[in-house]
């Protein structure tokens, strides 16, 4: 790599104009003996032809007549070319984009600073543009209705899987009769058809859009059950901003169907590969409820998500919870989120509303997590054209590994043993798009999914009245169970307390990373304000060795009311991988079977990095590794490697070469370290470096 310093000669460099011929045949170079001829070369790809490149069009000219005559050479001709363009995503939608002249645009897409906001605050999503869109992919909204004739909505929307549960008379119709806005605000959130110089973009704009309409005033079960079980092999993802009152603190839940089909969707749909649940968090933060109380975004199966505002803070509605995974942009701060509306005045936007579009189709005031929740579908849409082949857990594993913390200043961020932050209102952060399409495209499976379960009952446990510290439980899982690595973890609990509101719940690792489970609020009038059997679920343990000492702590800081503890148990669900490769034989028998080529120094996927860097560097041999087009000074390293002798070397000539140094500069979630090479001769030297991994004896 060739790093110029101040003062550097700059030399003009003029690419000449070279001509190819494409030979039928594999031919010698030294046979090519033509004047003119540059090069002869034989890709690998196509091992039936040579390429040869001549200085000019005229000895290109002359040296196509003497090929041809040549016996080994079955054809002969100019190789062609052909004009090609990319793909890129034309934003040409009035609405996604800022107006002065308009009060809301859709920052969420493409945060420019305007109005107050904070630059770069979005879903980062237009370079995943360049070439995923969503198509392929089929995004169900379960909501009040869905207006699949709106402009914005009808070209994605053009199938057979919409279902209305509400209207007897027309099931196949989810528009409805009534004037519920809802569920159009949340279709073109996640899908709606961009790039047509209409109004606005989905986040993912080529996307399938299916309207699912079953939530009335009150709905049964059996419609829930039936809503999220639809169609499960030919819908991908299926989003839900709804559940239970965020104005009241009692636990509350699915029924025996919707859990039923829950766990039936994540294990049969996709073809075993799982339905995407994705669901909103909670907006009755300022109320005192929190989303681990909410029995929806509180399973496993579901992808519970939080909001930020435009200038990247906590809203003061997103519930907390050690369920929320990752979040998305919504309204609290200086601007609302911009969408589709009913068509016409019936809309949550009559044309005629103070402050917004004058054209009614279309809203700039929609949010709390109601809006944050399609933006994440929209997302999961881009992922699965990218891989068709995650699972639901790869999914959120994915999610993890892409969310960018916000509101550092925001007390609640914590990293868990695995390296995972985590806030309890934001889950991993906000979701960066492009981030997760890139980690999705060369994705490795997790492996099966397993748990362990330890159920106590029969305590009598008494809770400390008005102590912070409270009483501390051990939860010592089985030695043999030690090896598994924790994605979710769900705690059954039954406390008699007269006074629930004043429990709290915390699961401690044996990292010492703390699960709020049960937080202490402030009842609402209308709750029975007693006991508390419900189950909890954290995402805040992921990726942590499940060996070692757990603890649940139980507290009750507020003196008066006492309770005791009866049962608890507390499932812990995650996968064992194999034990990672230290020597190269180990990994190369992971990687290669025995017809592919697992020599040190081959490179089977072409990408410039011999199986040995590969090995080194922690990368995929059988995958072209897109990281290395990243800072061209940075390299990765796994440092648990025993067989491998690193040397990193500086010339200033390509001559002599003198040992340099390298700086570690982080290590990642999966232990390689990413480290930067360092001249010896200081920061603004010129020269070039090298990269040396060799086995040793």
């Amino acid at each position: 790599m060739l790093t110029t310093g101040a003062g550097a000669d700059e030399t003009a460099y003029i690419r000449p104009v070279l001509v190819k011929v494409l030979l039928k045949g594999k031919m010698a170079a030294s046979k090519v003996t033509i004047d003119g001829v540059l090069a002869v070369r034989h890709p690998l790809w196509a091992p039936d032809y040579s390429v040869v490149e001549f200085r000019d069009e005229r000895s290109a000219d002359a040296g196509l007549r003497v090929l041809r005559a040549m016996p080994e050479v079955g054809s002969a001709r100019l190789l062609s070319t052909a004009a090609r363009v990319t793909r890129d995503f034309e934003m040409n939608d009035p609405l996604a984009t800022f107006d002065p002249t308009e009060r809301g645009y859709q920052w969420h897409l493409g945060n420019t600073g305007e109005n107050g906001a904070t630059i770069g605050i979005d879903l980062n999503v237009a370079t995943a543009w360049n070439t995923f869109r969503g198509a392929g992919v089929a995004v169900a909204i379960l909501d009040d209705a869905v207006q699949i004739s709106h402009p914005d909505i009808a070209p994605n929307a053009g199938n057979s899987l919409h279902f209305d549960w509400l209207d007897g008379n027309a099931p196949l119709d989810p528009e409805g009769t009534s004037l519920d806005e809802h569920g159009t605000a949340c279709a073109g959130l996640a899908a709606g058809r961009g790039g047509n110089g209409i109004g606005t973009s989905g986040v993912a704009p080529e996307a399938s859009l299916v309207g699912l309409r079953m939530l009335g005033n009150t709905i049964d079960d059996e419609v829930e059950g039936a809503a999220l079980a639809h169609e499960e092999q030919a819908i991908h993802i299926k989003s839900s901003s709804w559940g239970p009152s965020d104005r009241t603190t009692e636990p509350d839940g699915p029924a025996e169907l919707a859990i039923a089909a829950l766990e039936h969707g994540a294990r049969t749909g996709r073809g075993g590969l799982g339905t995407l649940y994705v669901w909103a968090a909670g907006n009755g933060r300022d109320d005192g409820d929190l989303s681990n109380l909410d029995g929806y975004a509180n399973s496993i199966y579901t992808i519970a998500v939080g909001a930020v505002t435009d200038m990247g803070k906590i809203t003061d509605y997103g519930e907390l919870g050690a369920n929320v995974l990752i979040s998305a942009p919504s309204a609290g701060g200086g601007q609302e989120i911009t969408t589709t509306d009913l068509v016409g005045i019936p809309g949550k936007n009559s044309g005629f509303s103070a402050g917004n579009y004058s054209n009614p189709d279309y809203r700039n005031d929609f949010g709390g997590t109601s809006a944050a929740a399609p933006e994440i579908a929209g997302a999961l849409a881009l992922m699965l054209e990218a891989n068709p082949g995650l699972s639901w857990r790869d999914v959120q594993e994915i999610l993890l590994r892409s969310g960018r913390r916000v509101d550092f200043s925001a007390a609640g961020w914590l990293e868990n043993g695995a390296g995972f932050q985590f806030h309890p209102a934001l889950g991993a952060g906000l979701l960066d798009v492009t981030a997760a399409v890139v980690l999705a495209e060369n994705w490795t499976s997790l492996p099966a999914q397993e748990n362990v379960i330890i159920a106590v009952s029969g305590l009598s446990l008494a809770v400390p009245d008005g102590e912070s510290t409270g009483v501390a439980v051990p939860v010592t899982f089985p030695e043999q169970t030690g090896d598994l690595r924790v994605e979710h973890v769900t705690v059954d609990v039954v406390v008699r307390h007269a006074s629930k509101n004043q429990v709290q719940i915390n699961l401690v690792s044996p990292a010492g990373t703390v699960s709020p489970l049960a937080i202490p609020h402030t009842a609402r009038g209308s709750d029975p304000n007693r006991d508390i059997d419900w189950r909890f679920m954290t995402v805040f343990h992921w990726g942590e060795p499940l060996a070692g000492d757990w603890q649940l702590v139980f507290a009750d800081t507020v003196p008066g009311v006492t309770g005791t503890i009866e049962s608890y148990t507390v499932t812990a669900y995650g996968s064992r991988s194999p034990r990672n490769p230290s020597t190269y034989p180990e990994w190369a028998a992971i990687h290669f079977s025995q017809s592919q080529e697992s020599d040190p120094a081959a490179d089977p996927d072409h990408d410039g990095c011999a199986n040995l860097l590969e090995y080194a560097q922690g990368s995929d041999p059988l995958e072209v590794d897109k990281q290395r087009q990243q800072e061209p000074l940075e390299f990765r390293r796994n440092s648990a490697l025993e067989d491998i002798n690193w040397t990193v070397e500086y010339s200033s000539d390509l001559d002599a070469w003198i040992p340099a140094q390298s700086t570690l500069l982080r290590t990642d979630i999966d232990g390689i370290e990413v480290r930067r090479a360092t001249s010896p001769e200081g920061e603004n030297a010129s020269g070039y470096f090298r990269l040396r991994v060799e086995l040793r004896p």
